[in-house]
């Protein structure tokens, strides 16, 4: 497990940056 592959990381970083833009666009919208 210390050995993380560096596609893993890409992807997981990728999908908190997805997430976390749709929140905070969420949370534009309700002002």
């Amino acid at each position: 497990m210390a050995e993380f592959p560096k596609k893993a990381r890409v992807v997981i970083v990728g999908l908190g940056g997805i997430v976390g833009a749709s929140i905070a666009h969420h949370l534009i919208e309700r002002g």
